[in-house]
């Protein structure tokens, strides 16, 4: 039907089971064929159903209406069988008109970004900035970075905003600079998608020279999910882009159960611990755990620690007695647009008096 995608069209059904129970043989003939070479392969495949004319009447709407089902299997994990709902179709329409409105976005110039400061827990100081992006519609609403942003890297617009939110952070934090309010680093998240375009390295190389700021200014996040999955292309972008001074975070660490001995072979110098362990971290024994061994191994190979998510003082009062560098959250900063962001020492550190 295109690419690497087939149709198969059963007629004269008797039960909903059959198109089921024949999706089932075809899955396990895939995975059966092996390469006769030097080299063993076994392959997988997703499958979506689709049903006349409950799912669609006519050839296009049947149509998308597997193609649906397919994409949700795809999205599930691969490899599986997902039978179509109505529910997906309306997840379909909400991406396609995502796609459309994050392309005129990009065009009117309607993402903007905010930035989220890290203090050093022994100081109080501003230690990072992260920036993240925000997508403002005319009529004054905001469209989620959680909802957009995946269909951003779905669609390949990743592309263009990552781009973007790399100049624009670089800009920002020169002005921050000149007049002497920030000097420390900014934080810019990375997609795979990015990562893996063919001349990203060089693209981030280019924009920091222009920019003026010193390489060691600029932090790129990849969530640990995308570490743990990295092929040899990917883990030597990476390699590039810490040799160049840049450094390579691991945002949302812990979410993937993972040991920080997993990345040996990545030049890692920082990561942050996910929101779900630093909540009442000093209230959970289970949390304390799990952080305790987070920031006992990180220490260990000199790798940088921020917790996530801090919103009690508690909380980052246990993270600092337990050896964390730094802790970004509401408690003692909030996203805000560049103009309204506070970049002050915070006294709310400091031990009670």
């Amino acid at each position: 039907f295109g690419g690497d995608e087939f149709i198969v069209l059963m007629t004269g059904l008797d039960d909903y089971e059959a198109p089921v129970r024949l999706a089932r043989d075809i899955r396990a003939a895939v995975a059966a064929a092996v390469c006769t070479d030097d080299f063993g392969v076994a392959g997988t495949c997703s499958i979506g159903i689709a049903w006349w004319p409950e799912h669609g009447a006519d050839a296009d709407t049947l149509l998308s209406a597997g193609d649906a089902a397919l994409a949700h299997a795809k999205q599930s994990g691969r490899d599986r069988i997902v039978a179509f709902d109505p529910s997906m179709r309306r997840a379909a329409t909400r991406y396609v008109s995502l796609v459309q409105g994050l392309r005129q976005a990009l065009a009117a110039g309607r993402i903007r970004f905010r930035y989220q400061p890290q203090y050093c827990l022994s100081t109080g100081e501003v230690v990072g900035v992260e920036a993240l992006s925000t997508w403002h519609e005319p009529d004054g609403s905001e469209v989620k970075a959680s909802e957009f942003i995946p269909v951003a890297e779905r669609s390949g617009q990743i592309v263009e905003l990552g781009l973007l939110a790399l100049r624009e952070s670089l800009a920002q934090l020169g002005a921050w600079s000149r007049d002497g309010v920030y000097r420390g680093p900014i934080a810019v998240n990375v997609s795979p998608v990015q990562l893996r375009q063919h001349g990203f390295v060089d693209q981030v190389h280019a924009s920091i020279i222009a920019s003026g700021l010193r390489m060691d200014r600029v932090e790129l996040e990849i969530t640990e999910t995308v570490a743990l999955h990295l092929d040899d292309e990917l883990r030597t972008s990476l390699i590039r882009l810490a040799a160049m001074g840049v450094t390579i975070a691991i945002d949302d660490f812990g979410r993937g159960y993972s040991s920080l001995s997993h990345f040996k072979r990545l030049p890692i110098g920082k990561v942050k611990i996910d929101a779900s362990f630093v909540r009442n971290v000093d209230r959970l024994t289970d949390s304390q755990a799990i952080v305790s061994s987070m920031l006992q191994m990180a220490a260990s190979l000199g790798i940088g620690t921020v917790a996530e998510g801090v919103e009690r003082i508690e909380e980052a009062r246990w993270l600092r007695d337990h050896g964390c560098d730094a802790v970004q959250g509401y408690l003692l900063g909030r996203p805000a647009a560049a103009d309204r962001l506070d970049l002050a020492r915070s006294g709310a550190l400091d031990p009670p008096a």
